[in-house]
């Protein structure tokens, strides 16, 4: 079975995304990109010779998620979004094994089109999966790297595991309180809301077992990092995954979100502060170093 439960919800998907995407704040362009992997998309936005900061979205997702924070970032990084394999967005279908480096290399091929020698990295929850996989096989290419809720770093809490198993038995209003475990006390809006139901009646998200970077190949990773984390985020324990980073890394800091669950918008200040080396930017939340 592939990624889509039938074409018509995969036609859906698309639909919803092509009309999300008029909502990108600034101009645009796109790019098919010929990987090794099959093909990946990617948008980008922001002038050409700014520092590139690359952009990798969540699981059951695509590069629609950062329409909030597009035309921030685009002030003063090239920004590029890039669409993940296997996910409901415009790249291949085909997905990559998360315990191989695969899951790392493809996105090695996407950066040297770009002949990103040297740039920024940014990956929200899963997408902070493939952000740290990419940092551990290629640290020095990377100026910063900011971690939103990532995965791999301690494992998904188990009370939030049992109750997605369970609320995925009970249809259409399982999902809704799926969601709103995801949200947590933000509310995202009537779009927000609506995609994402659109793509949770469509699509079949991975379910796999979340490989878990050791501390060794957390130790590889020699460049600034910064986390953006919800203390009260039920699929990301905070708490492990800062004290294990901070355990680990060199230079690293934390973005403590106050009343914030796995939901993570607005971050655009913080994150353009962080990579400028300005003050974190971490507004009226916590910031540990």
């Amino acid at each position: 079975m592939g990624i889509y439960k039938s074409s018509e919800g995969k036609r859906k998907i698309m639909d919803f995304y092509n009309e999300a995407m008029k909502s990108w704040p600034v101009s645009y362009e796109e790019f098919i990109i010929e990987t090794s992997y099959g093909k990946i998309y990617a948008v980008s936005s922001g002038k050409k010779d700014a520092p590139m900061l690359f952009l990798i979205h969540g699981s059951a997702s695509n590069s629609a998620s950062w329409i909030g924070e597009a035309e921030k970032l685009s002030e003063n990084f090239r920004i590029i979004a890039v669409d993940v394999p296997g996910e409901p967005g415009k790249s291949t279908e085909k997905r990559l094994n998360m315990n191989s480096d695969e899951s790392g290399l493809w996105f090695r091929e996407v950066v040297n089109y770009f002949n990103a020698e040297k740039f920024f990295l940014l990956g929200y929850s899963q997408g902070g999966w493939y952000a740290l996989k990419y940092s551990v096989l290629f640290p020095q290419s990377l100026n910063g790297l900011i971690l939103m809720a990532p995965g791999g770093v301690s494992p998904a809490p188990f009370s939030f595991i049992f109750k997605a198993v369970i609320y995925s038995f009970l249809g259409e209003k399982g999902t809704e309180k799926i969601n709103k475990m995801v949200y947590g006390k933000k509310d995202p809006g009537e779009e927000v809301k609506k995609y994402t139901e659109i793509i949770m009646n469509n699509f079949s998200p991975r379910r796999d077992k979340v490989y878990i970077f050791s501390d060794y190949e957390l130790g590889k990773l020699s460049m600034p990092v910064l986390t953006i984390t919800g203390e009260n985020d039920m699929l990301c324990d905070t708490k492990k995954t800062v004290k294990r980073l901070r355990k680990n890394l060199r230079f690293y800091e934390n973005c403590l979100l106050k009343n914030t669950g796995h939901l993570i918008t607005g971050i655009s200040e913080t994150v353009s502060d962080f990579l400028l080396k300005k003050s974190s930017g971490c507004g009226n939340s916590q910031m540990t170093v």
